[in-house]
C-alpha cells in the first residue's frame, strides 16, 4: 500500500494516475470527501482528513510501505 497527499494538485494527481495505471495499491488523503470521490471510482483507498491531525495521519499510514507527499513551502513560518 502506497499512501499519497497533495493528489488533487498536478503533481501529486499525476503520480497517483501513474500508479493505478500500472496495477498499484494505493491509498490517498484527501481534505473533503467530495474530491475523494473520483479517487474511489479508479480504485483507489481514500483517506479524509488533515495531515496536520497527527492520529489521522497514523491512521492512513498504517500498513503503508510508502509515502508521497509534496507540501508547499510556508514562507511565513519563521521555522521552515
Amino acid at each position: 500500500m502506497l499512501v499519497l497527499a497533495g493528489v488533487t494538485g498536478h503533481v501529486g494527481g499525476a503520480a497517483a494516475r501513474a500508479l493505478l495505471t500500472h496495477g498499484e495499491n494505493i491509498r490517498v488523503i484527501v481534505r473533503d470527501a467530495h474530491k475523494g470521490t473520483a479517487w474511489s471510482a479508479r480504485g483507489a483507498d481514500v483517506a479524509v482528513g488533515s495531515l496536520a491531525d497527527s492520529e489521522f495521519l497514523a491512521m492512513a499510514l498504517d500498513g503503508a510501505t510508502g509515502f508521497f507527499a509534496l507540501l508547499p513551502a510556508d514562507y511565513a513560518s519563521v521555522d521552515l
